[in-house]
């Protein structure tokens, strides 16, 4: 036995790279003693011609032939060709991988008789198609084999195509799932060189193992059966009118069939592909519609099918998590990456989720968040988010305090904006706020904040009316915030109250969690107090301070209208201070990063086991509440990623942004 290397394929229309390996069967008798028909026996002189009006009949060893697998990363390994089942019948058999082959030919252990099909011509063939108990479904396409033959030792050069179906190899009743099409470059035309050579030549089409993009059958057709047609797309020496003349049995190879008798199930699961010539036996058909003898071929294709059906073990998800017991084609479904068969996830290192990166106007594709995130004025997507289905698109966002900054349209609406498609802030004017301002001492009331920065003045705060003594220095000691509690800069990560909840809210600022700032001098008011935010309340609406209690030594109490708006920033400052306080609420952000994901699940869990600290305190770790930070607050920050229990989902949201004017 010999074996004839086919040239690697790299690509196939950008879909799936396909390996195409010819197994090369030698002829084990000389041509003289096989049994040669007249060149002229069952030729028909009209446009009824048969595709197997002439047939010769030749004796070839098919013992298993040791065959060149070429992969498109370099991997060339030797083996022989699986066993086959004979029967073209799955039934409700484990699978596989399994093999249909009807009669096993590939496999038979002496010479055997096969016809050549030398009346085929330009776009004919055969094929073959295998009833599957439905429960199989989905199958993944392993490998695809049909025998080519030739009576003669001259040099031939044959095109040719294979397609597989889901369901019968007929256009409106099958569905085409997958073509291939010899070029002569990529994908290699079957060449038998000539004297000296193999006779024969198994032609087998079969997935990269490697390539992420593999063909499956989904039963669409709702026939419970799949099938594989391979066609000669071009002979080494075509007849100048095909219907009427047949080919040069010399000069050309042609598909086989095997000798034996077809049976009935035989008969319905081989067709054969004929042209339209206006005859009996044009288009496709299966045998058993053809007539036995003007028609249909003596025995069958010899043809093989492999496929397996769908895999099982763990999937890692688009957030590195792990399930066990997913099917390869769901893990697919859902970008995760698939570990491997009768994989469990306790064995398996899951890869660091990845997703799309907005940055300057473009997108980068596989960045890890927190690489992203690193990137001024990048903007994280979510994991496993594409490039293909965001929008990295700037344009003017516009903030409840009139200011304006040019962002992507996540990115605005997370931080309280609202998105202006195709528009700049160089160009776009945002609706401006009106309130109180200050120019000097005097207090000009309901004034919109870019008229009063325009003209030199302070924004006292969105509705903030010109209450007594609110643009009078005198009454405000001159002094600084020295101390804040809770500090500034602080990220609640608590569960808020549900937006449809009654009022008062929870959290920063409420009547039970007041905010206490500690003055170089006491005696300020809450006139000499302005606050900002980045996210209005949709419930309770715009904030303000609604009281301030001096304490004594300098410790002034603060108490707003209501608690900080869950996800928002929300600033204070002290009349002549230029470093204001500010508290963000973002729930479920436990490690106070640029955003609530999984990985705060993992980060609440070493910090209540002392692994890991919390960056601020209880805001960090009770998340629900409850006044002790503990096993449940697990659960609850699982609650607010979700949105259940009535609260939103802050899953992958980002953190709100950290400063307002």
């Amino acid at each position: 036995m010999t074996g004839k290397t086919i040239n690697p394929v790299s690509t196939l229309g950008g879909l799936h790279r396909i390996a195409v390996c010819s197994g090369v069967m030698l002829i084990a008798v000389s041509l003289a003693m096989a049994q040669t028909p007249d060149r002229d026996a069952g030729r028909t002189s009209d446009k009824n011609r048969n595709v197997r009006s002439l047939t010769r009949s030749t004796p070839i060893d098919p013992s298993p032939v040791p065959t060149l697998r070429v992969t498109t990363n370099g991997r060339i390994q030797e083996y022989r060709l699986p066993d086959g089942q004979a029967g073209g019948v799955a039934g409700a058999e484990i699978c596989g991988p399994r093999t249909y082959t009807d009669p096993n030919n590939f496999t038979a252990t002496t010479p055997i008789e096969v016809n050549l099909q030398t009346g085929m011509v330009d776009g004919e063939g055969g094929a073959i198609s295998f009833p599957i108990d439905p429960a199989l479904f989905p199958l993944k396409f392993e490998s695809a084999e049909c025998l080519f033959a030739q009576s003669h030792f001259t040099p031939t050069l044959t095109k040719w195509s294979m397609t597989l179906w889901d369901g019968p190899p007929k256009p409106g009743q099958g569905l085409p799932v997958h073509t291939v099409i010899s070029d002569g470059s990529v994908v290699p035309h079957i060449s038998m060189p000539g004297p000296g050579s193999a006779r024969a030549i198994n032609l087998k089409v079969e997935v990269d193992p490697s390539d992420p993009e593999q063909v499956f059958l989904f039963n669409d057709s709702g026939e419970n059966m799949i099938s594989v047609s391979f066609k000669i797309e071009e002979l080494n020496n075509s007849p100048n009118d095909p219907c009427s003349n047949p080919p040069d049995e010399d000069t050309n190879a042609f598909m086989v069939t095997d000798t034996d008798s077809t049976s009935a199930s035989d008969t319905q699961n081989n067709w054969l592909i004929a042209l339209a010539c206006g005859g009996l036996c044009d288009g496709t058909n299966r045998f058993a519609d053809l007539l036995p003898i003007f028609c249909q071929p003596t025995g069958d294709w010899i043809m093989r099918l492999t496929f397996s059906c769908t895999l099982t073990g763990a999937c890692c998800d688009v957030d590195g998590l792990c399930q066990n017991e997913a099917t390869d084609r769901d893990c697919a479904d859902q970008r995760g990456t698939f570990m491997g068969d009768n994989a469990v996830c306790n064995e398996v290192v899951c890869p660091p989720p990845v997703g799309a990166c907005c940055f300057n106007d473009g997108c980068l594709e596989d960045v890890e968040p927190s690489l992203c995130n690193a990137l001024a004025t990048a903007f994280y997507m979510g994991n496993g988010s594409l490039c293909q289905e965001v929008d990295c698109s700037l344009g003017a966002c516009c903030f409840p305090d009139g200011s304006c900054q040019n962002l992507i349209d996540v990115q605005c609406t997370d931080g309280g904006g609202v998105f202006h498609a195709g528009a700049s802030c160089s160009n776009f004017s945002c609706p401006q706020p009106r309130g109180a301002c200050c120019i000097g001492e005097s207090c000009v009331p309901n004034q919109a904040r870019n008229v009063c920065l325009d003209v030199g003045g302070e924004f006292a705060g969105i509705n903030v009316p010109c209450s007594p003594n609110l643009c009078t220095t005198g009454a405000c000691p001159n002094t600084t915030i020295l101390q804040a509690s809770p500090p500034s800069g602080t990220v609640d990560a608590r569960q808020p109250s549900a937006v449809a909840s009654a009022l008062p809210r929870l959290g920063i600022g409420s009547q039970d969690e007041p905010i206490r700032l500690t003055l170089g001098e006491s005696g300020a008011a809450a006139d000499c107090f302005t606050l900002c935010e980045t996210m209005v309340d949709p419930l309770a609406g715009v904030n303000g301070i609604a009281s301030v209690s001096d304490l004594g030594g300098g410790i002034h109490e603060i108490r707003l209208t209501h608690a900080i708006a869950a996800g928002g920033t929300t600033m204070i400052r002290y009349f002549n201070d230029p470093n204001p306080v500010s508290y963000t609420s973002h729930p479920g952000n436990a490690n106070a990063d640029s955003a609530s994901a999984p990985s705060d699940i993992l980060f609440l869990i070493d910090m209540l086991n002392g692994v890991s600290a919390a960056p601020h305190g209880l805001y960090s770790t009770d998340i629900d509440r409850s006044g002790v930070a503990g096993p449940p607050d697990i659960l609850r920050l699982i609650d607010l990623l979700n949105g259940a229990s009535a609260f939103d989902s802050w899953l992958n949201s980002s953190k709100p942004a950290g400063a307002c004017p």
